[in-house]
């Protein structure tokens, strides 16, 4: 921590939050001031609402993407700000920023940029304002101790924000699919993640494919992959975030994906990808991650094991047959969201989950045995 900074309370003509600044390090005037986690929570609160009473395009926003605890029990999260105002032009990869901490855990959000001053607290003898962290009233030397009132009851009433100039984001252009891409599903061998996407089966890395997808299907990837970490514990797995612009627009999400299991808390934008959003509106979310895409099957009964974008089998030409709806042993609807397909073979999720607790409750007995 550098040996200048202090610890005060700071504001932007609203409520005041706790911070360790630097007097002396400053951008034409305003601080750059450091917080730790609990507040940056509250900051994210705080711009979180001023964006839904002002407009997204007008606000930036911060995140704080939880992932369990680390080894030590302290709490373990990736940062992220979001300036909303430049992403039609820029894209949300260029505004957004993953805030790493430093080395005493404290986020600097907001410094030699946003209009952060020291807010004040105020005498009750003489009413007079004083920077919160100096401890006597500069006019008559009262104690802050002695005073009762906040320093955020004096302000001023926020500012209203006026939105950002300029064109709304153009729409997505059509774009005609590239040859050789194909709408299809793909899955991860681990029973647990599918999804459609559009992949060009040819191009693989060490065989595996490289799909994209829409901004609902990366919305249940975010919603599968939080339910890996909560039924095997926080950060088993990579997880998928969507962060939203609230103006109506696909092209003003933020989509986070962050491989926990690599995350160095101190330089977390290193494990903290940010996927942009390309030309024909899809996102490749686990490309150059190491995530094991695979193009699902369905079982023909000439044995063979067609794609699943295939409606005929490519070696004896029988079209497929619609899956009738029916249910496990156990009486789960094999339906779309409890159904998990791979070389043919159907699983019911909701089986394999009781399956896991099972196993997992009775390693538990035989440790504690």
């Amino acid at each position: 921590m550098s040996p200048n900074r202090i610890a005060t309370r700071v504001t932007l003509d609203g409520p005041n939050f706790p911070a360790m600044v630097d007097l002396t390090n400053r951008w034409n005037g305003w601080l750059s001031p450091y917080f730790d986690l609990d507040t940056v929570r509250e900051l994210a609160k705080f711009f979180d609402e001023q964006a839904e009473e002002y407009g997204r395009d007008a606000v930036d926003t911060v995140h704080v993407i939880d992932g369990g605890t680390n080894l030590d029990g302290t709490p373990r999260a990736v940062v992220a700000k979001v300036s909303w105002m430049y992403v039609p032009d820029e894209g949300p990869v260029e505004c957004t920023e993953i805030i790493e901490p430093d080395a005493n855990g404290l986020y600097g959000v907001g410094g030699w940029e946003w209009t952060w001053y020291a807010a004040s607290w105020w005498c009750v003898d003489c009413d007079g304002g004083t920077d919160w962290h100096e401890t006597h009233c500069e006019g008559c030397g009262q104690l802050r101790a002695d005073c009762e009132i906040p320093g955020d009851e004096k302000a001023e009433q926020y500012a209203a924000k006026q939105a950002a100039e300029g064109a709304a984001a153009p729409s997505a252009a059509t774009v005609s699919q590239p040859a050789g891409d194909v709408d299809t599903r793909v899955c991860i061998d681990t029973d647990v993640l599918t999804a459609p996407a559009r992949v060009n089966p040819a191009d693989t890395d060490y065989g595996y494919v490289k799909p994209r997808f829409t901004l609902d299907a990366v919305r249940q990837l975010a919603a599968d992959t939080a339910a890996l970490n909560e039924q095997y514990g926080a950060g088993t797995f990579d997880t998928v975030h969507v962060i939203d612009g609230g103006l109506g627009d696909e092209a003003l999400a933020v989509v986070v994906v962050v491989g926990w299991q690599h995350l160095d808390p101190h330089c977390p934008e290193q494990t903290a990808t940010i996927v942009g959003r390309d030309s024909d509106g899809l996102y490749a979310v686990g490309t150059g991650l190491g995530w094991t895409w695979c193009i699902e099957t369905w079982e023909c009964g000439c044995g063979a094991f067609p794609q699943a974008h295939h409606a005929e089998c490519p070696k004896c030409g029988t079209a497929r047959q619609p899956e009738p709806v029916d249910r496990c042993k156990k009486g789960h609807a094999f339906d779309e969201a409890n159904t998990y397909r791979h070389k043919g073979r159907r699983t019911c999720r909701a089986c394999r989950r009781d399956r896991d607790r099972a196993r997992r409750a009775a390693r538990r007995v035989s440790a504690a045995a």
